[in-house]
C-alpha cells in the first residue's frame, strides 16, 4: 500500500463521525447575514462596531461548522454570538463621560478591564445588569418577548449538545444517524434565526438611528448623512409572523428618541 493510500484511510477513519450535511435554509440564512452590517457612529460606543461584526460573523461560522459536522461547535459559535452582544451592551451602557469629547481618548473602566482579560461577568449576571440599568433593552424586551423567549428555550436544548450531556450529543454515536440529525438540525436552524432576530435587536438597543433609518415618517426629517447603517428591516418580516415594527415604534425610547427630529 502507498504512503498515500494509507494517509487517506487514516484520514477517512479521523474524521468519521462528522456527518457534513447542508442547512435546508442555508441560502435564506447566507442572505441575511450576508446583509447585516451593523454600524454605529455614536462617540464613545464606536468600539461597538467590532462587536456587531464579530457577532455576525460568529453566525456565519456557525454555519460552516454545523454543515462541515462540527454541530457542537456550531451551536457554541452562535450562543457566543449574542452573549458578545449582551456584553457589548453592558460595555456601552450610557455614562456622560462617554458623550464628552473631553472622554473620548479613553476607556471606560469597564472596556479598561475587559480589555486587560480581567475577572468578568457571566453572561447571566450581565444579562441581570442589562435588565436593572439599561431601559432601552428591558423596554425592548418586555415589548417584543417573543423573540428571547424562545431564543432562550431553545439554548437550553443546544447547551446539551455544546456540554454533551445524553448519548445522543456524542460524536460517536453512529446508530440511527438520520433519527438524530433530523431534529438536531431542526433545533440549530430555529435557534440561528432567533439569533439573527436578536441580533438586530440588539443593534436597535445600541442605537436607534439604525430602526430610525427604516421609518419613513422619520427618515425624511434626517438631514445629515449618518455613520450609522439602517437594518435589513425585511428580515424581520420574513422570520416571524407578528409586526415587530410596530412593537419597536410604540416604545418609549423610540418615541423619546425620534423627538430630536
Amino acid at each position: 500500500m502507498e504512503e498515500k493510500d494509507w494517509k487517506k484511510i487514516m484520514d477517512d477513519q479521523d474524521r468519521q463521525y462528522l456527518i457534513k450535511t447542508t442547512l435546508p435554509d442555508h441560502d435564506k440564512w447566507m442572505e441575511y447575514l450576508r446583509c447585516l452590517f451593523p454600524t454605529t457612529g455614536i462617540l464613545g460606543k464606536m468600539f461597538c462596531n467590532s462587536f456587531m461584526s464579530e457577532s455576525v460573523e460568529l453566525l456565519k461560522h456557525a454555519v460552516f461548522l454545523y454543515e462541515d459536522g462540527y454541530f457542537d461547535c456550531a451551536f457554541y459559535s452562535v450562543r457566543q454570538s449574542i452573549e458578545n452582544l449582551n456584553n457589548m451592551l453592558y460595555l456601552s451602557e450610557d455614562d456622560e463621560k462617554l458623550n464628552s469629547m473631553l472622554y473620548l481618548s479613553k476607556d471606560n473602566e469597564k472596556l479598561k478591564k475587559w480589555k486587560a482579560k480581567e475577572r468578568f461577568p457571566s453572561d447571566k449576571k450581565i444579562k441581570d445588569i442589562l435588565q436593572e440599568t439599561n431601559d432601552a433593552y428591558l423596554e425592548i424586551k418586555s415589548s417584543i418577548p417573543e423573540i428571547f423567549h424562545a431564543y432562550d428555550e431553545l439554548l437550553k436544548k443546544a447547551n446539551k449538545y455544546i456540554h454533551k450531556q445524553g448519548f445522543d450529543t456524542f460524536f460517536i454515536y453512529p446508530w440511527k444517524k438520520e433519527e438524530l440529525i433530523a431534529p438536531r438540525t431542526s433545533l440549530f436552524e430555529e435557534l440561528l434565526k432567533q439569533a439573527i432576530g436578536m441580533l438586530l435587536l440588539m443593534n436597535i438597543v445600541l442605537d436607534p438611528l439604525a430602526f430610525a433609518l427604516c421609518d419613513s415618517e422619520v427618515e425624511k426629517h434626517i438631514h445629515f448623512d449618518p455613520m450609522a447603517e439602517p437594518i435589513p428591516l425585511y428580515i424581520f418580516g420574513e422570520l416571524y409572523d407578528f409586526d415587530v415594527a410596530k412593537r419597536i415604534k410604540q416604545t418609549i425610547f423610540y418615541k423619546d428618541f425620534i423627538k430630536f427630529f
